[in-house]
C-alpha cells in the first residue's frame, strides 16, 4: 500500500490526508507530493469504515476540498450507509469483497 499511496500522491500532485483508522482514527497526516509515505499503518482489527466519513465532513466544514476518498482495506468492517456516502469513494481491498458504495477494486499483494 506504501507504493500505490506514493504512486497517487505523485501522479495527481496533490497532498493527501491520511487516516489510519481501526474502530477510531489512530493516526492523520497530511502527505505532500514527493513526501514519503509511512512503513506501518496503527490499528489492527475491529474495522469501521465510518469514522473515515465523519472526519471528512469535518474537513469539509472546515474548508478543504476533498476531490475524493481512498479506502485500503480487506473490506471487513462496518460500512457507511451507502445513501450517506457524499464525496466518490474508491475501496482498495486485498479481498475478493466489494464495497456496498463506491468504486471497489481488488488488487493482490
Amino acid at each position: 500500500f506504501v507504493e500505490l499511496g506514493c504512486q497517487v500522491a505523485a501522479e495527481l500532485q496533490c497532498e493527501v490526508i491520511l487516516i489510519d483508522c481501526d474502530c477510531r482514527i489512530q493516526r492523520e497526516l497530511r502527505i505532500a507530493p514527493g513526501d514519503e509515505f509511512p512503513r506501518h499503518g496503527c490499528g489492527g482489527g475491529g474495522t469501521c469504515f465510518k469514522p473515515y466519513f465523519v472526519r471528512a465532513a469535518e474537513l469539509t466544514e472546515e474548508g478543504e476540498t476533498l476531490a475524493g476518498i481512498v479506502i485500503l482495506t480487506d473490506l471487513y468492517g462496518d460500512e457507511p450507509d451507502p445513501a450517506s456516502v457524499e464525496w466518490p469513494t474508491l475501496w482498495v481491498s486485498i479481498s475478493d469483497r466489494e464495497a456496498a458504495s463506491g468504486r471497489t477494486i481488488n488488487v493482490k499483494l
